[in-house]
C-alpha cells in the first residue's frame, strides 16, 4: 500500500495488526519466537557443526541473527508503548526511520531481508525432496522474491513520500500524536543493550554445557563402528551415527540436514543390530515411505550403543530426488528361482537370414518368452543377445510356489515355443530351440546397472551356478536342466531321473542337476 500513498498504509495497518493484537495472535507471535529460541538452543547444544552442508550454516547462523536484529523493533513498537503510552502509526515509524534515525530504518530492511531469506531456506530444504515441488520451484522462487521487493518498494515510496511532506509543524504533530519523549528513546535503547547481554548469555549457555558434555561422552565409549573398507571408528554415547561420521571428516548423505524429513542418509546393518534401539516414530515413517528393506536405517536418527558395522546405501553428493528412491531395491538377500535360457544356434540363424529378418526373429521370439514369464509372475532381469535372465519370488515368501511357478514359466515357454514355430516355420530352415537352466538359491536383488537404465537384477554364486546350468544343456543334450536344490524344494522324488554332477570353476563344490526334455505334467498341479 505504500507505493500508492501512505494514507492508504496508514488505514489499512489497523486491518493487518487486528489478527495480532488479539490474546490469540499475541500467544502465537509468542510461541514462535519461544520455539525458535528453543531451537536456536538446541542447536547449539546438540548439531555437530561438522561437515554439515553451507545452507545449513546460513539457515542456523540466521537463525541465530534474528533475535539480535529483531528485540529493539518489539521493544519499540510492543513491549514498551504501554510504558510510555506511545500510539504508533506508520507516520510515526517512518518519521523515525527517515527522519529522526535513518540507521534503524536501514537496520530495519536489512532485519527484513534475513527474516525471510531465513524463512524461504527453511521451507525450500523442507519441501527439496518433493516431485511436485521441484517441478515448480521457478515459480516458488519468483513469488519469494517479489513480497520482499514489493514490500521495501512500499516502504521507501511511502518514507520519501512523508519526508516530502515534513515541516517543523507536522514533526512536532506526529511526535505529540505518537507521544515520542526523550525517556521512551532511552529506555528503547538501554533495554536493547540489556536484552541482546541477555541473548548472549543465553547462547553461551549451551556451548559451555556441550563442551563439558563433549569431554564427559570422550571418556565413554559405547563401541566401534566397523566400516566396509576396514576403518573402525570409536562411538561415543548418545552421538547419532550420522555425527560420528562428521565428527571423522567421513562425507555422508543427508538432503535434509539430518532431520529425518528424507531417507538419503539410511544405512544398511551389517552387524549388531541387536544391540540397537528400535527405530523411533519419525525414522520408522520414513523407512516404510520408501519400503526399505530389513536392516535398513537412518544413520540421523541412529544412536548405537554397541559396535556395529554398516554399509551406506547412497553416494555423499546424492541429489534431493534420490530420497525418494524406493529403499526395498538398494540391495539385499533374498531366496529366489533363477531362470537362464539361452537360444541356441542364433549365429547361424545370423548367417542364413539379413540381419532385419534375423531382428524380427529374435523380437518374436522374446516377445514369446516374456509373456511367459509375466503369466507366471517371473521377473525378466536381464538380457544378454540371445538369451535372458529370469528370477522367481521378488514379492513371494513361500519357497514352494516360488518353484511351482518358474516351473509354469517354463512349461509355458516351451508351448510358445512350439507355437512360434508354426507360425515361422516359413521363415526358419530349422525351428527354434532353446537351453534352460533352473536353479534356487539365496541371492543379493537389488537395482543394477548404468545410473540412466538400472534394472532389478540379482548377483551371487548362486546366479552362476544357474548360468552354468543352462550351459549344461548343450552338453547334457536336454533342453532343461534343473538342480538338485530347486527340486528338493518341491520334494520331488528324483530316483527314476539319471542325475549328473559338475564341478564350479574355482570352486571345490559340486553341483547335482538332472535333464529334462518337458516339464512332468504332475509336477505343475497345485499352487
Amino acid at each position: 500500500m505504500g507505493l500508492f500513498d501512505i494514507h492508504w498504509q496508514n488505514a489499512v495497518r489497523k486491518w493487518l495488526l487486528a489478527p495480532w493484537n488479539t490474546p490469540v495472535g499475541k500467544m502465537l507471535m509468542l510461541v514462535a519466537v519461544l520455539t525458535h529460541l528453543v531451537n536456536a538452543i538446541w542447536v547449539l547444544a546438540r548439531r555437530n557443526m561438522l561437515g554439515i552442508a553451507g545452507w545449513e550454516w546460513r539457515q542456523i547462523v540466521s537463525g541465530l541473527l534474528i533475535p539480535l536484529m529483531l528485540v529493539q523493533h518489539v521493544l519499540a513498537t510492543d513491549v514498551l508503548v504501554d510504558r510510555f503510552a506511545v500510539d504508533h502509526d506508520y507516520y510515526s515509524i517512518q518519521l523515525i526511520y527517515w527522519y529522526l534515525a535513518p540507521d534503524k530504518g536501514l537496520w530495519q530492511a536489512v532485519t527484513l531481508l534475513l527474516v525471510w531469506y531465513h524463512g524461504c531456506l527453511g521451507i525450500h530444504y523442507w519441501l527439496r525432496v518433493n516431485r511436485w515441488y521441484q517441478g515448480q520451484q521457478s515459480y516458488w522462487l519468483g513469488v519469494a522474491v517479489l513480497i520482499p521487493v514489493l514490500a521495501l518498494a512500499g516502504f521507501i515510496a511511502s518514507g520519501r513520500q512523508l519526508v516530502r511532506m515534513l515541516d517543523e509543524t507536522l514533526i512536532a504533530t506526529i511526535k505529540a500524536q505518537a507521544n515520542l519523549t526523550g525517556d521512551y528513546f532511552t529506555a528503547v535503547e538501554n533495554y536493547t543493550s540489556y536484552a541482546w547481554i541477555v541473548y548472549a548469555f543465553i547462547l553461551l549457555l549451551p556451548l559451555i554445557v556441550r563442551g563439558l558434555n563433549y569431554f564427559w561422552l570422550r571418556q565413554q565409549t559405547v563401541g566401534q563402528l566397523c566400516l566396509a573398507n576396514g576403518q573402525n571408528i570409536r562411538l561415543f554415547r548418545n552421538t547419532s551415527l550420522l555425527d560420528t561420521f562428521r565428527q571423522h571428516g567421513i562425507p555422508h548423505a543427508a538432503i535434509c540436514g539430518g532431520r529425518g524429513r528424507c531417507t538419503t542418509c539410511r544405512v544398511l546393518i551389517t552387524a549388531g543390530e541387536a544391540a540397537l534401539a528400535p527405530p523411533n516414530a519419525v525414522e520408522k515413517q520414513a523407512l516404510d515411505k520408501i519400503s526399505a528393506p530389513a536392516h535398513t536405517r537412518l544413520a540421523c536418527q541412529l544412536y548405537p550403543t554397541g559396535t556395529i558395522s554398516v554399509q551406506p546405501l547412497l553416494s555423499p553428493d546424492v541429489r534431493a530426488s534420490a530420497s525418494k528412491r524406493p529403499g526395498g531395491l538398494d540391495g539385499h538377500e533374498r531366496e529366489v528361482a533363477i531362470l537362464f535360457l539361452d537360444l541356441r544356434d542364433s549365429t547361424r540363424l545370423g548367417e542364413q537370414r539379413l540381419p532385419y529378418d534375423v531382428l524380427f526373429i529374435l523380437n518374436q521370439f522374446f516377445a514369446e518368452m516374456t509373456a511367459a514369464l509375466h503369466e507366471t509372475e517371473g521377473h525378466y532381469a536381464q538380457f544378454a543377445g540371445d538369451g535372458l535372465m529370469a528370477l522367481y519370488g521378488l514379492a513371494e515368501e513361500k519357497h514352494v510356489r516360488i518353484c511351482r511357478q518358474a516351473l509354469k514359466g517354463v512349461a509355458l515357454m516351451q508351448e510358445k515355443l512350439k507355437r512360434l514355430n508354426a507360425v515361422l516355420s516359413s521363415e526358419l530352415l530349422a525351428p527354434l530351440s532353446c537351453g534352460i537352466g533352473l536353479h534356487f538359491g539365496r541371492v543379493i536383488v537389488g537395482t543394477m546397472g548404468p545410473p540412466a537404465a538400472q534394472i532389478i537384477s540379482a548377483i551371487g554364486d548362486d546366479v552362476n551356478i544357474a548360468a552354468r546350468l543352462e550351459q549344461q544343456s548343450k552338453v547334457a543334450g536336454y533342453p532343461i536342466i534343473i538342480s538338485s536344490a530347486f527340486l528338493s524344494i518341491l520334494e520331488i522324488d528324483t530316483h527314476e531321473w539319471p542325475s549328473y554332477t559338475m564341478q564350479l570353476k574355482g570352486k571345490t563344490q559340486e553341483i547335482t542337476f538332472y535333464g529334462f526334455y518337458e516339464i512332468p505334467e504332475s509336477w505343475l498341479l497345485g499352487n
